[in-house]
């Protein structure tokens, strides 16, 4: 693979996702690369694997947008044995798997480091299946109810009760997690197995029962507690590996009563708008220097 006329290529689709793209642009001409951003592959192009007209020998591997999830793993394949250089190229249990949070949480269980990280989360399907796991105790109210694929904190429901679960109508791809209440938590940037920096987030303190602000994470600061971010750094460092992830955003909470972290999520597409106001850190440099480095080592090869 040649390495002279370098060409860094995105596949990300998503609207809400295309400062990203600019931010990985300019980090990537900055450097001397070429960039290119490409939303969707014509799927009857996949099928042929007639990709030769797209610069495809250094990849970001974030979404398919207007692809199912099947040409994404035959792109994947594609790339693998094109001799691409692909970041998030081997993620556990393939893309979809990997960015659902219940098949997270499972992976976690299965680790004997991790397994004291994982938060309790099961499937809703519907109110009974609910009100089964809160009568088997194996959660109990308040508890929270979000979307498998969820991103940005959207579209997740704090139910107190019974009678608050019954406003609930459709609970197609719905999670039950286990309410945490929150000391803080924290957005753990992980990049070829090194913890490259690390955000914390707080609620409202005005008005601490304020769940979307917590959510959201409505205050945002460096942390700089030397013990929190040895304990972050192993949790997330180890939560990268175990999904199988070059580069990932990874979510861990704080319980305020018994002060254990717990793992949140590992973003398989994680996004850096306020993280790098926040923290000074800029994270298309990390990435940069990620493919910097695999062609460093292929070269020595």
């Amino acid at each position: 693979m040649s390495t002279k006329n370098k060409v860094l290529t995105i596949i990300e689709g998503r609207p809400e996702n295309q400062k990203i793209s600019e931010d990985l642009k300019a980090a990537a001409e900055k450097r001397g690369w070429g960039f290119r951003q490409i939303k969707f592959i014509n799927s009857d192009k996949l099928a042929r694997f007639d990709l030769d007209d797209l610069p495809l020998d250094y990849v970001i591997f974030r979404n398919l947008t207007g692809n199912n999830y099947a040409e994404a793993e035959r792109l994947l394949y594609y790339l693998k044995k094109r001799g691409s250089i692909i970041m998030n190229g081997e993620p556990v249990g393939a893309r979809a798997a990997t960015s659902d949070k219940h098949f997270q949480q499972g992976l976690f269980l299965l680790d004997d480091f991790l397994k004291d990280y994982a938060l309790p989360t099961y499937e809703a399907k519907n109110k009974a299946n609910v009100m089964s796991y809160i009568d088997g105790k194996r959660v109990s109210f308040p508890i929270v109810l979000k979307y498998r694929f969820g991103t940005t904190g959207k579209n997740i429901t704090l139910v107190k009760n019974e009678a608050e679960l019954d406003k609930i109508k459709d609970f197609s791809n719905l999670l039950i997690e286990q309410y945490i209440e929150p000391e803080c938590d924290w957005r753990v940037f992980v990049i070829g197995g090194k913890s490259v920096g690390i955000m914390r987030k707080t609620g409202d303190e005005n008005h601490p029962e304020d769940f979307i602000a917590w959510s959201a994470g409505r205050h945002k600061f460096i942390e700089e507690d030397p013990e929190t971010i040895k304990i972050l750094n192993k949790i997330a460092i180890r939560a990268a590996e175990v999904s199988g992830l070059d580069y990932t955003g990874v979510d861990i909470i704080k319980d305020a009563k018994t002060q254990k972290f717990y793992i949140l999520e590992t973003n398989f597409a994680a996004g850096w708008m306020n993280f790098i106001p926040v923290t000074k850190i800029n994270i298309p440099d990390f990435i940069i220097d990620w493919f910097e480095e695999q062609i460093r080592s292929s070269q020595k090869q």
